[in-house]
């Protein structure tokens, strides 16, 4: 490698690693900073935005707002009158109200704030003994900072003990608030005096037979944007304009909402996470959009109580696997995209983000678990950003590389195509030398394997085929020497084509004479297949051939056979000759003669048979030993393929029934048997052979162990 080369991939790796510490340095300050408190606080709002709003049934508002002040002529600076409470806590009784939670403090009797003492104690009795009568009323209790002596004390601040007595229970009305005035921690319970202290919605949660699992940090999980939950006007309840079954078997959730001033403790409304678009949207001048952006407390307190009876509230993936998510992201993507060119940093860093934020917001909807998931597309953008810059100056050195390689690669050019003239020059001479051996078709595949034309040979399992034309030498005497070369050119014309549909290779035209096999010198599995459809295609189509042209019939017999031969260049280096040689070759030779004895046309071998399977129809002629050969073989006629089974069926199984007969010596039979074959398939070769062969048989003494054997005495 160029060494200028190596030292620009080498910074390659520099620059990722660059990437990587970007990225991660990045997220890391993001998720530890006030810095990225924003995108935190995003990551958490941003999804509800996009869901649909879900109204919970099991829960009804009343709120102590403007207009309910200005009806029933409530000071908003001061406490309600406890006799309005007193007559509602008694209406929602009579209309089967399942629990009522009043989201306002008693902190003292009414006597602090009503002048008439008498009149204070009768407010005081009827709200109490209202409260008693229902049995599950909740009331709210003040968290509060003190300061005492310098130092700061959080603690619950005690309510009118006539009150706590009369109600179910009593929860803190405390709520987390973020910087930007929105509430996301849940409401949960604080210590007081070594024991936990409910939060107003989790105490009326207990009250209605709640059990607080074990858990970690929560979430307020908001159903929808402001006043998304059913709410009524506390005026419009207290003068029953309300439908009378509003009430039944639900929880009411009782407290103020102002746009202004105060309700005792004063106003009490922080954003929600929904509606910030549409407070955007809204303009300055919009008022009634920009209210409704702000969610009452009791509302808050009413969601969460919601979050804890469905158990449906939010989870954040703890801490500490956000930090390692945040580094692992950041060495990947740092490294990563450092990788990659800038027209394709750009696009997959866009992915990676759509992909994310997608994630996020399927975790946040479907599984109520969020993660600070605006950081990575920080992340992502910082490394997409060293990703453009770094690759910019690398490109512009390794363009530079490259027009200098460039230079150096047209010189090697010119050298390589001179020698490639030289090696064509050498090709073309060797193509003359074997186009008088090969077809060009061979040729071709010999010159794009070198190893071919070196001298030497390989055992290989081929597939052979020998075909020789019937009676050609009396062809040859009636034909003068211009017509016989038409009629061969013609007849290698038919028969090489049949041979090269199959893939199989020609290795030698010796006269009338074809050697071809398959398997070699490039492997097939169906080789012996292959021979087989070979030998049947060149049956039929010089039977066709004869049928449309005048003159002398040439038929053509074929032997066929499978085994390991020797097969290579069998010559010199000067001279190309690729051939096979071997035992399976000469029987295949033996089997295309054996065919004018028999009186057939295509024999095969046992071998061959086996290889094929059913894919070609067989008959069976005999069993077989050859001149100069020790073992006895089953050789078998190729009669065609599958689908002319059926037509050939009956004589065949007649003959196979026929030779059973002669192969254990039943010669009258056996006579009857072949003829009867002769019957369904008049001309039968070996029908007429066996014939012949039973008259000889019968005056010959034969060996106990004789099968059907016929020694060959002629090759």
């Amino acid at each position: 490698m160029n060494p200028f080369r190596q030292r620009l991939a080498q910074a390659r790796s520099f620059g990722g690693l660059v990437g990587a510490v970007v990225a991660i340095l990045t997220g890391v300050a993001l998720f530890l900073s006030a810095l990225g408190k924003p995108l935190i606080n995003a990551s958490f709002d941003w999804p509800f935005r996009y869901r649909t709003p879900v109204v919970p049934e099991e829960v009804v508002l009343i709120y102590m707002d403007d207009y309910s002040h200005a009806e029933l002529d409530q000071d908003p600076s001061r406490p309600w009158s406890r006799l309005l409470h007193a007559e509602l806590v008694e209406r929602l009784t009579q209309q089967g109200a399942r629990a009522i939670v009043f989201d306002v403090v008693f902190s003292s009797p009414a006597s602090n704030f009503l002048a008439d003492p008498q009149m204070a104690e009768e407010w005081d009795a009827r709200l109490t003994e209202a409260m008693r009568r229902h049995g599950k009323v909740v009331v709210a209790a003040e968290y509060g900072r003190l300061e005492m002596e310098g130092a700061v004390a959080w603690r619950i601040l005690p309510i009118y003990e006539r009150v706590e007595k009369a109600v179910a229970a009593v929860g803190h009305s405390y709520t987390t608030v973020s910087s930007d005035y929105t509430i996301r921690l849940f409401p949960e319970a604080v210590d007081y005096g070594g024991e936990p202290f409910p939060s107003l919605c989790e105490a009326a949660a207990q009250v209605l037979g709640y059990v607080d699992p074990p858990h970690g940090t929560r979430y307020i999980n908001y159903f929808g944007p402001p006043l998304t939950l059913r709410s009524e006007s506390y005026f419009t309840v207290y003068r029953g304009d309300t439908p009378p079954d509003l009430f039944k078997d639900k929880v009411v959730f009782i407290g103020a909402r102002q746009s202004t001033g105060m309700t005792g403790e004063g106003k009490d409304e922080f954003r929600n996470p929904w509606p910030r678009y549409l407070e955007a949207a809204a303009g300055e001048h919009d008022a009634e959009v920009q209210i409704r952006s702000f969610s009452p407390g009791t509302e808050i307190q009413a969601t969460a109580f919601c979050n804890l009876m469905r158990k449906n509230w939010m989870v954040a993936i703890p801490d500490s696997l956000q930090l390692g998510l945040l580094i692992l992201l950041g060495a990947g993507v740092g490294f990563g995209l450092a990788m990659l060119r800038p027209t394709w940093a750009v696009p997959v860093a866009v992915v990676l983000v759509v992909g994310e934020a997608a994630a996020a917001i399927a975790l946040h909807w479907k599984a109520a678990v969020w993660f600070a998931w605006l950081i990575p597309p920080v992340q992502i953008g910082a490394a997409t950003l060293w990703s453009v810059l770094f690759n910019s100056v690398r490109l512009y050195f390794e363009k530079m590389l490259a027009e200098a390689e460039a230079r150096t690669e047209k010189a090697e050019k010119q050298r390589l195509e001179a020698e490639q003239k030289l090696l064509e020059q050498e090709r073309a001479l060797l193509r003359e030398t074997l186009v008088k051996q090969l077809s060009p078709g061979r040729v071709e595949q010999i010159l794009k394997n070198p190893e071919l034309l070196k001298p030497g040979t390989r055992r290989q399992i081929i597939s052979i085929m020998f075909s020789d034309i019937e009676a050609y030498s009396k062809l040859s005497e009636n034909l003068s020497p211009d017509e016989l070369a038409e009629q061969l050119n013609a007849y290698y014309e038919l028969t090489l084509g049949c041979v090269h549909e199959t893939e199989g290779t020609v290795v030698k035209l010796i006269g009338d004479a074809i050697f071809a096999i398959w398997n070699a010198p490039f492997s097939q599995e169906d080789h012996a297949r292959r021979a087989c459809v070979s030998a049947l295609l060149l049956r039929g189509r010089l039977a066709a051939h004869d049928q449309q042209r005048a003159g002398p019939v040439m038929r053509t017999r074929v032997g066929l056979n499978l085994g390991e031969a020797s097969v290579g260049n069998i010559g010199s280096s000067q001279r190309f000759d690729y051939t096979a040689v071997g035992d399976c070759v000469n029987i295949a030779s033996r089997l295309e003669g054996m065919n004018k004895m028999v009186g057939t046309g295509v024999l095969a071998t046992e071998a061959i048979r086996r290889a094929v399977g059913d894919q070609i129809v067989f008959r069976p002629v005999g069993l077989f030993r050859f001149k100069g050969v020790t073992q006895f073989q089953f050789v078998y006629e190729v009669v065609g393929l599958p689908e002319q089974a059926e037509a050939s069926r009956a004589w065949r199984e007649a003959f196979a029934e026929a030779w059973e007969l002669f192969a254990t010596r039943q010669w009258d039979a056996a006579e009857k048997a072949f003829r009867h074959v002769l019957a369904l398939k008049p001309e039968d070769g070996p029908c007429h052979y066996y014939l012949e062969r039973i008259q000889e048989l019968r005056a010959q003494p034969l060996p106990p162990d004789w099968r059907g054997q016929i020694i060959l005495h002629e090759k």
